[in-house]
């Protein structure tokens, strides 16, 4: 093998990790493997290392697709399923779902952990919640996750709804909030004025540059990192409501979608630095002041599976689920899909 050769494959080695949440000797080993086996583009230049690239992920979804942080978490050796009945009764936090953080996010976490720390999480005015109490039968589960979602149990009863049966009565909590009650002067927060202003003129460029003035100010603002990534996930949805003026290439739809974990993982992590270890409650959908969590949640696990990365993925939906069983985002349906290891596709081509 040549010194060029190596080169390019250390090269292919770093940008598979990088993109497919592999650690680096991981991926070189895959890439010798596959450059020993024939698999590669005869030709390294530009446009054959895109193409080894191309082919080295889809061999990595193929093969895995996931996290080495869900497999200690009860996931099969094959990475295939999660056992969820050997999943603890509490939230795993992101570290314990991604095995790398993207560049860049634990500077964003430290800085706003400079800014001040959050206040003692808020316990809910009220009451303790426990799902025994939910009558079942309002309630539409959806019958394709994995085994039919019954986890071996009785049918119409999913594994994740059983597991949250099974932790019995819990407390629910409210996140913090750093705005005051009023807001701004007029009453609103500022993420709602910029999402007003972004409906108003349909300027995103303007939008984004508001919502990363947004944390400037106020670094905890984990609702502004959650509409970022929004912002990059639907630049990477074909057919989506951001119109690109050319087809985006393969390519610059896995950079926009690794832009969405950067800040889905950012506003997660931030978010996290209000929940004790270990967390065993809920996050109520109700409290406004979750939401911004939940829609980051949301988000993160979109971008996994879009990825390929589907153990993470995986652990990422049914920790949605266990912060919130009633599950006002239709987590359930994403989960189904997710378990079974289909390949993510547009809503129109499901």
């Amino acid at each position: 093998m040549s010194a060029t050769d190596r080169g390019r494959h250390v090269r292919l080695a770093r940008a598979m990790a990088a993109m497919a949440d592999l650690r680096y000797q991981t991926a070189l080993d895959q890439v010798l493997a596959a450059a020993a086996a024939g698999r590669l583009p005869d030709l390294l230049d530009p446009a054959g290392m895109r193409r080894a690239l191309d082919l080295l992920l889809q061999q990595a979804t193929t093969a895995d697709g996931g996290s080495a942080a869900a497999a200690g978490s009860g996931d099969h050796a094959g990475g295939r399923h999660t056992a969820t009945a050997l999943l603890e009764p509490r939230y795993y936090r992101l570290t314990e779902v991604i095995a790398r953080l993207q560049p860049g996010v634990t500077d964003r976490v430290a800085r706003a952990q400079a800014a001040g720390a959050w206040p003692a999480l808020l316990r809910r005015a009220g009451d303790l919640f426990e799902v025994n109490g939910v009558d079942e039968e309002d309630l539409h589960w959806d019958d394709t996750e994995g085994d039919g979602g019954m986890g071996g149990h009785a049918p119409g009863l999913p594994d994740w709804w059983l597991r949250a049966k099974a932790a019995g009565v819990r407390p629910d909590y409210a996140l913090p909030c750093h705005y005051p009650p009023t807001g701004t002067a007029d009453g609103h927060l500022p993420i709602d004025l910029a999402l007003e202003q972004r409906e108003a003129d349909g300027d995103l460029d303007a939008y984004e540059r508001e919502l990363r003035r947004i944390i400037e100010v106020e670094p905890h603002d984990i609702d502004a990192y959650a509409h970022l990534g929004h912002l990059w996930l639907n630049s990477a949805t074909p057919g989506g409501r951001i119109v690109h003026a050319r087809p985006p290439t393969a390519a610059q739809h896995r950079r926009w979608l690794l832009a969405a974990l950067t800040e889905y993982q950012t506003a997660i992590l931030i978010g996290e630095l209000a929940l004790p270890d270990p967390f065993t409650g809920f996050l109520v959908w109700g409290e406004l002041n979750n939401r911004p969590f939940h829609r980051a949640m949301h988000g993160l696990g979109l971008a996994l599976w879009r990825l390929g990365r589907f153990q993470a993925a995986e652990l990422t939906m049914r920790n949605s689920l266990w912060l919130n069983p009633l599950d006002h985002q239709g987590i359930q349906e994403l989960l189904a899909e997710v378990t079974a290891r289909r390949p993510w596709q547009p809503d129109e081509d499901r």
